[in-house]
């Protein structure tokens, strides 16, 4: 059952082989955007979407269970990739055979259009993206939790600080921009309490209406005393700068590190692979699948060679050492000796 599996582990992994799969993949990404945008509901053209979703079912199925026999068990398990790809063909076998899911599980059919990630195990320029995420992913990690911890740190500074803004905006005379488009004071609307700040502080540093809708008017609030307005205005300023300008550069740096850093791993590797290990003489490297016949042949025609060296010199060494007692026999004492050490070393 398993005598061919060397042949299709090789043929799977093939440069065009994984091509045909990528483009396959990105067409039927193509065709799910393509019935979004014609037929969003699914349901003008049901019939037709049913059948192209029905032949990719079919085809990553097929596709799946030559990866699963070329590389049964351990190494297929091992892959991230191979367990990703076995969960979103399952799904499309749900869809396959129609099965009747619970109103609870109708959405894991969504994870349908995640098949598309696929792709970043296929094209090589993609999987180097993703392994260069792989290593800088404890470094940004750490750099999104400063940034979180600060952002919490300046909420609860809005609350106690911009909590009051405006907080009679609904009275005859007040100015138009202490109220929200809500028809809120500012203060209760966008510094009302700590998520209400963190929001706020959230949308600051996307850019969206941060200035005029956010940052001005709060210190509009504060220009009649030089103090305060110029201690808000420091306090904007340092968000901006802690969050968008270090914080941002810092993620920045974890990134290209881990970019560095699997550069590094493929050389390695590909070094390793040119080599062969040459100075470790306990490593061996690896068979081509599809040279196993040839080498097993020329194995057996070097153990043949040698068994036959092995004979012919333990012929000569008979023949050498008759022909020392016979010369040893005739010489003289002092001869002998000398015959006798040769005899020795042969």
């Amino acid at each position: 059952m398993w005598k061919f599996q060397d042949k299709v582990k090789a043929c799977y992994y093939s440069n065009n082989v994984q091509i045909i799969i990528a483009t396959l993949i990105l067409v039927h990404f193509m065709i799910q955007c393509i019935e979004k945008e014609v037929d969003p509901t699914g349901l003008k053209y049901a019939h037709v979407w049913m059948r192209i979703g029905d032949v990719f079912n079919v085809i990553f199925t097929i596709e799946l269970a030559f990866n699963m026999y070329g590389s049964w068990l351990r190494p297929f398990c091992r892959s991230g990739w191979n367990i990703f790809d076995t969960m979103v063909v399952a799904i499309g076998i749900l869809d396959l055979v129609r099965a009747p899911l619970p109103d609870q599980l109708t959405m894991i059919r969504m994870l349908r259009a995640f098949r598309v990630f696929r792709l970043f195990n296929r094209v090589p320029s993609l999987k180097k993206i993703v392994d260069s995420l792989k290593h800088a992913i404890p470094g940004v990690i750490n750099a999104f939790a400063v940034s979180l911890l600060t952002m919490c740190i300046y909420a609860v500074l809005c609350v106690d600080l911009f909590y009051n803004l405006y907080h009679d905006c609904n009275m005859p005379g007040q100015p138009a921009y202490g109220t929200t488009s809500r028809k809120m004071c500012i203060g209760e609307d966008y510094y009302g309490n700590f998520f209400s700040s963190l929001y706020t502080l959230f949308q600051v540093l996307t850019g969206e209406s941060w200035s005029e809708a956010v940052v001005r008017p709060t210190w509009a609030y504060f220009l009649t005393n030089p103090v305060d307005s110029a201690a808000v205005a420091l306090f904007w300023v340092s968000f901006i700068m802690i969050h968008s300008v270090v914080l941002l550069n810092i993620v920045v740096a974890f990134v290209l590190d881990g970019m560095n850093q699997s550069a590094d791993e493929a050389e390695a590797r590909e070094a390793h692979t040119k080599n062969g290990d040459c100075g470790n003489s306990d490593q061996v490297p690896a068979e081509d699948p599809s040279l196993s016949p040839q080498i097993t042949e020329l194995r057996q025609e070097l153990t043949s060679v040698k068994l036959l060296l092995n004979e012919t010199t333990s012929e000569v060494t008979d023949i050498f050492s008759r022909v020392l007692d016979k010369v040893n026999k005739r010489a003289n004492p002092d001869e002998r000796g000398n015959l006798g050490m040769c005899k020795v070393c042969l």
